[in-house]
């Protein structure tokens, strides 16, 4: 499946129209619900002849909540949003009749549950714009319910396929002349070894004509100040009489590193691809990688259980969890895997402890045969 689909990042605001001003009925009311999920969409995604409920629910469990698939036959379509709905998944409908008879084929599927809105046009130049405006208005004067979708060209078009000189007159006039409610652009900006600069500058841009608008954006000042606030509430909790500022910079510079570990890798959905490499939802809620037990064990967990001790008591039932699923518990695991490159085993005593420290999360007698195995079985055979 996954060569059928090209994940696309939503960046939206919800704007209105400024050049002109549309009744409100012709604009459509909906607002993408995701429930505190990142909107994730599947672009290009299951073809008609994959159209199966396993293939949704593949997708569903990865978290892509949203799915765009060419579907040119309305039956098609039908049977597509018929397999979403039953793995969670809604639709972007994209079939030729929504074109050439938008009126009959929304009346078709605008009661269907799976339905997330209608895809127009990808990447469209400027000259496109009144026809687009049309079609929509066509739309939303049937069902007012649901988006229509109109994806933009990044910056990084040529005037040529925008059909404008600037940029930002492409982003103006579609504003200016399609009653949409968010504003979609498509961008890969990751190279080999490098990230491209001008994807913040179409960041930047879209944001400043989304605030033009009076509408919401992605507010990167803000995500910065609450990720900024999240650190220090963890910084702070020890303070330091440094004999000068150098000293207290390496102090908690360390502290920060010593934080970056471990990693969750927990998905929102509380599903993960575990020790077993087998998708699970964990029965502790949260699973981690990357450990490296070797010294850790010896002044890290412990400072861990003293100092943060929620953080600690999720990492010890996650030890555990791995148990449950391999019999085993990690001596030097990254990503998911165990290396066995060291010899011991340090999971034991960060497990004990946690319990010694007062970790009441796990039941005392559940670690016990844990240790004893680890202690006595040959996992190298």
């Amino acid at each position: 499946m996954t060569k059928y689909i090209y994940l696309f990042a939503l960046f939206w605001a919800f704007l209105y129209n400024n050049a002109e001003v549309l009744p409100p009925a012709q604009i459509a009311k909906s607002k993408l619900n995701v429930d505190g999920e990142v909107p994730i969409l599947a672009w290009y995604s299951i073809l008609a002849s994959e159209t199966l409920v396993e293939r949704y629910r593949e997708m569903r469990d990865v978290s892509i909540i949203y799915s765009l698939s060419f579907l040119p036959i309305l039956n098609e379509f039908k049977k597509a949003l018929d397999a979403a709905e039953q793995a969670g998944v809604k639709l972007l409908v994209s079939c030729s009749g929504l074109e050439s008879e938008p009126d009959k084929t929304v009346k078709q599927l605008m009661e269907h549950p799976a339905v997330a809105g209608y895809h127009l046009r990808d990447e469209p130049a400027v000259q496109f714009y009144p026809e687009l405006s049309a079609w929509a208005k066509k739309i939303q004067s049937v069902d007012d319910k649901y988006f229509c979708y109109v994806n933009l060209f990044p910056n990084v078009a040529s005037s040529k396929q925008r059909g404008t000189e600037g940029y930002e007159e492409y982003v103006q006039e579609y504003l200016n002349k399609l009653p949409v409610q968010f504003v979609s652009f498509d961008y890969y900006p990751v190279f080999k070894d490098h990230l491209s600069e001008s994807w913040y500058e179409n960041l930047e841009l879209i944001s400043k004509k989304s605030s033009e608008a009076g509408k919401p954006f992605w507010d990167f000042d803000a995500v910065h100040k609450q990720t900024e606030k999240q650190w220090n509430n963890y910084l702070k909790r020890i303070d330091i009489k440094a004999m000068d500022n150098g000293e207290r910079i390496s102090f908690y510079t360390s502290l920060y590193h010593a934080l970056l570990m471990l990693n969750f890798v927990t998905d929102v959905n509380g599903s993960s691809f575990d020790w077993d490499h087998q998708l699970h939802k964990s029965t502790v809620g949260n699973m981690y990688t990357n450990i490296s037990f070797w010294d850790t064990y010896r002044v890290e967990h412990p400072f861990l259980e003293l100092m943060y001790t929620k953080k600690s008591s999720r990492f010890v039932q996650s030890l555990l969890e791995c148990y449950r699923q391999t019999g085993l518990l990690d001596t030097i695991e990254y990503g998911m895997c165990e290396t066995w490159c060291m010899i011991g085993n340090h999971a034991v005593p960060v497990i004990v402890d946690a319990y010694l420290k007062g970790d009441t999360s796990f039941n005392r007698n559940s670690h016990m045969k844990p240790h004893y195995i680890c202690q006595w079985k040959n996992f190298h055979n």
